[in-house]
């Protein structure tokens, strides 16, 4: 009797898979967003969308982050599930001097990446974190 429930509940599903498959709407698939270096091109500043005037870059790997700005290293972690991003980053202390407007925007960047849940929509030649409102938060395109 289990048996032909559990064939019966297959046999209801693979219409609708096909049918989504059919549609362009296929299985979720997560972005390719890990184990590459990424430059920050653009971050939402509170105010609006700014481009980056450092060389800023990060990378995800294995739950952690890794990157660096024009005030020097910063760090910290993050949780991929269901389609959703969430980043808890921190500057790392340097001995390099950090002028005023290097600091804003390196706590800029911080606080677009840190505020909140994160969607990523992947383009052929860019990342895009959308906040859950959609609105852009942070812009990153592949590094060398």
């Amino acid at each position: 009797m289990l048996v032909h429930i559990v064939t019966a509940l297959a046999l209801m599903t693979v219409p609708a898979i096909a049918g989504a498959a059919e549609a362009g709407k296929g299985p979720f698939q997560p972005p390719r967003f890990e184990n590459y270096r990424w430059v920050i091109l653009s971050y939402f500043d509170g105010k609006s969308l700014i481009n980056s005037h450092a060389s800023s870059t990060i990378a995800f790997v294995n739950g952690r982050i890794q990157g660096g700005g024009s005030c020097g290293p910063f760090g910290g972690d993050y949780y991929f599930t269901g389609g959703v991003l969430r980043i808890h980053a921190e500057t790392v202390l340097s001995d390099g001097p950090c002028f005023e407007v290097n600091l804003k925007e390196a706590e800029a960047i911080l606080n677009a990446l840190n505020t909140g849940e994160r969607r990523i929509e992947q383009r052929a030649d860019r990342l895009v974190l959308r906040d859950t409102q959609g609105a852009i938060q942070v812009v990153l395109t592949p590094g060398q």
